[in-house]
């Protein structure tokens, strides 16, 4: 039953708030989340130099619903805030080339 889960909860406060058999899903989850960010080398941890920016970022939570209704799985999703940041560090250039262009050529 899905009715427990729902609404998903906007932020990891949030989620420590719910009692703890709601509590547990979400975290594992979210922990789900960052082993596999891990795993793939998209982060990892490592002490903040003084000169480091920070990259600001926010978690996402979603109750995907199988078609009999029942729960599928609880997501978590870490995503990059990009329209935070003032100043883009990285070129945004984006090289790429439609089909008609490609068909042109």
């Amino acid at each position: 039953d899905p009715t427990p889960f729902m609404p998903e909860p906007q932020r990891l406060k949030d989620i420590l708030n719910l009692p703890s058999h709601l509590q547990n899903p979400w975290i594992k989850a979210l922990v789900k989340e960052f082993r596999g960010m891990i795993k793939k080398g998209t982060m990892n941890f490592e002490r903040k130099r003084d000169d480091d920016k920070l990259a600001p970022a926010m978690d996402l939570y979603k109750c995907k619903i199988a078609k009999d209704g029942n729960i599928d799985k609880l997501k978590c999703r870490i995503v990059y805030r990009g329209d935070l940041i003032s100043q883009p560090e990285d070129d945004t250039w984006n090289p790429h080339v439609s089909f008609l262009a490609l068909k042109i050529f």
